[in-house]
């Protein structure tokens, strides 16, 4: 399947529309029993020490590549293209990392993290930049396939995104303004990418308010396959972040953490993984 490189911060996806809502308010019948005084809200509350480590484990067990970069004697055209590395993969970085560049499906520049003069990968800002060189023997103008691959040392995994573009000779890109390709979505572990958004509704049977530190994660059995952390109240209401799975269909689990409560709120219900975007509501 490909992954277009021309998609930057954004994931624009087709669009799933499945909703699900999860959360229900006692019944009148049952609101003078002593054993439904409190509603069913869809979850389990549990107490929690301390806010929770959720994140999702990168790491593989990829083999690294043994790409050389072209010989330029042998090509007639060039341009180049300097690739900031996305921030959700960018903590891993290390100056063992490497980038490439192929042609249909040929390899046409092959490269490590650029660094500065104290030789270190990482700006001020903690933004890790590549600079390719691809050459090419096409005519400039042509329709031709282009695949980048990024392999991550630490991670030991590889990430692939494949479009067909056309090629410009002896031009620069990505310097005037950053290119961030989201090499996260072409992940060799997690091929399956769902862009969930959770619309938010706190009842006030629950006792919750929602507040700065508070966190979602989404859980398939016991591994964290995506997570988000809330700055402040008002992101409660609507919450988007992507969530990574191994295949498709896969059950998920949503857990949301109550920093003022400082409990886990598990939801009883399921939701399935699948690429594109997937809208859900919840009761609180």
């Amino acid at each position: 399947m490909k992954k277009n490189i021309k998609t930057l911060a954004s994931l624009t996806m087709m669009v799933a529309a499945l909703m699900v809502t999860w959360g229900c308010s006692s019944s009148d019948d049952d609101k003078d029993t002593d054993d439904n005084k409190k509603p069913n809200l869809g979850f389990v509350i549990g107490s929690s020490d301390a806010a929770p480590k959720w994140s999702v484990d990168w790491s593989a067990n990829d083999n690294a590549p043994d790409w050389q970069s072209p010989d330029p004697t042998e090509f007639e055209s060039w341009a180049v293209l300097m690739v900031k590395l996305d921030s959700i993969l960018a903590p891993y970085a290390s100056e063992k990392d490497m980038m490439a560049l192929f042609i249909n499906y040929e390899l046409r520049a092959a490269s490590m993290p650029s660094s500065n003069l104290n030789g270190q990968i990482r700006d001020e800002d903690g933004n890790v930049y590549f600079i390719l060189k691809v050459f090419s023997n096409n005519m400039s103008g042509s329709t031709v396939n282009f695949m980048l691959k990024y392999y991550s040392n630490n991670l030991h995994q590889m990430f692939t995104l494949e479009d067909e573009e056309k090629f410009v000779a002896e031009q620069v890109y990505g310097v005037d303004e950053d290119f961030e390709p989201p090499m996260f979505m072409g992940s060799s572990k997690y091929p399956v990418l769902t862009e969930l958004k959770i619309n938010t509704r706190f009842t006030e049977e629950s006792g919750i308010t929602p507040s700065s530190g508070d966190m979602v994660g989404v859980f398939v059995g016991e591994e964290c396959r995506g997570v988000k952390t809330l700055t402040d109240a008002l992101e409660s209401t609507f919450i988007a972040f992507p969530v990574f799975g191994r295949e498709e269909g896969e059950n998920a689990t949503l857990r949301y953490y109550s920093a003022e409560k400082n409990s886990v709120l598990t939801f009883v219900d399921t939701f399935k993984l699948t690429s594109g975007v997937k809208n859900i509501s919840i009761n609180i």
